[in-house]
């Protein structure tokens, strides 16, 4: 996710700043391919990450037991880069350099936009409608697991840790002194049994109430220390994020290809809006650093100590592991452990 973010506002970002600034002045026909390439990739490679990380929270809440290796995350990632190349490759066919005509009459300019051959084609229609289904798809997955993660954590809040044993309380003189079954320390044990006398003997004797008893006093209290994790809530964060950041970019863009003479038509208010709201994803590529320094303090200390090394010369240490899923794994350690004593 961080090398996409890092190219969309290396490559995307400023070359998208220099076509507003300068309209009309895009000569170059490779670098409109590259640029508009590279925007591309960083789409679908950001959405393909996101359904990948969705899917590691639901195993890691809702399938606990269900390791995903080093190795496998991976080859994740690398599949994520190889389908965002796949999904990104008719780009570099369909945009190119355009003469349109500029506000001076008779003065044409260079702008990078859809090759005049392709405008109205099927092929525009079908790149666009797949830029849509590959938004809806990845909306409707991810809404899908961060669904069925919210139910499984608010389960686990409301279940009953244990069971209850009620027995009617009596007076003083009813209460009954029972022997245990113990391990001494020598390894010898006793066999339980009433005794009924008014006081007991031995260290194997104890005397207890016949009230309300809890069999895991240990984990009483486990419900409510369930709580969501702090992975998953930037995690989540950074998906709403990319949801509400590539909405207006695809209205924008189904607009165009459904309403052909927009382009014609419109105000310059209305210009401005369309390119104000077809460039609003580059948000979610900026943003997510902010909300990582913010929800995440391993996230925290690995960017200061990069920035105290590459700017202050220091010496790097060696490099601790910060965990910041340990509540997830202290669930899976009750878990077990309630397993263990039922």
């Amino acid at each position: 996710m961080a090398i996409f973010d890092l190219v969309a506002c290396v490559v995307g970002m400023p070359t998208e700043i220099y076509d507003l600034r300068y309209p009309y002045t895009f000569y170059s026909s490779v670098g409109c391919k590259v640029f508009r390439f590279t925007e591309t990739f960083t789409i679908y490679g950001s959405a393909i990450v996101l359904v990948e990380i969705a899917f590691d929270r639901y195993f890691k809440i809702c399938r606990p037991l269900m390791v995903i290796s080093l190795f496998k995350i991976k080859m994740l990632c690398f599949l994520a880069t190889v389908l965002a190349l796949l999904f990104s490759t008719p780009t570099a066919l369909l945009f190119g350099i355009t003469n349109p005509q500029t506000p001076i009459q008779g003065i044409r300019g260079y702008d990078c936009s859809i090759e005049e051959k392709y405008r109205k084609s099927t092929f525009q229609k079908l790149y666009y409608g797949a830029l849509s289904v590959v938004f809806v798809a990845t909306l409707l997955v991810l809404t899908i697991l961060y669904v069925r993660i919210w139910v499984e954590i608010k389960q686990r809040r409301s279940m009953v840790i244990g069971d209850q044993i009620t027995r009617p309380q009596g007076t003083p003189q009813e209460k009954k002194k029972i022997r245990i079954k113990y391990l001494a320390a020598n390894g010898s044990n006793e066999d339980g049994e009433d005794d009924s006398s008014g006081t007991g003997s031995g260290s194997g004797n104890v005397e207890c109430e016949e009230q309300k008893r809890t069999r895991f006093g240990s984990l009483v209290n486990y419900a409510s220390r369930i709580r969501i994790t702090r992975t998953t809530v930037v995690l989540f964060a950074v998906t709403v994020v990319f949801v509400i950041s590539y909405l207006p970019a695809i209205a924008i863009m189904m607009t165009r290809s459904v309403m052909k003479d927009i382009e014609h038509t419109r105000s310059i208010e209305v210009e401005v809006t369309s390119k104000f709201f077809s460039n609003f994803f580059f948000i979610n590529n900026a943003i997510n650093p902010i909300i990582y320094s913010f929800l995440n303090l391993n996230f925290r200390r690995q960017a200061q100590k990069a920035v105290k090394t590459v700017f202050c010369c220091e010496k790097s240490p060696s490099p601790k592991k910060y965990d910041s899923d340990r509540s997830t794994k202290r669930e899976i350690l009750l878990i077990a452990t309630a397993g263990r004593d039922v």
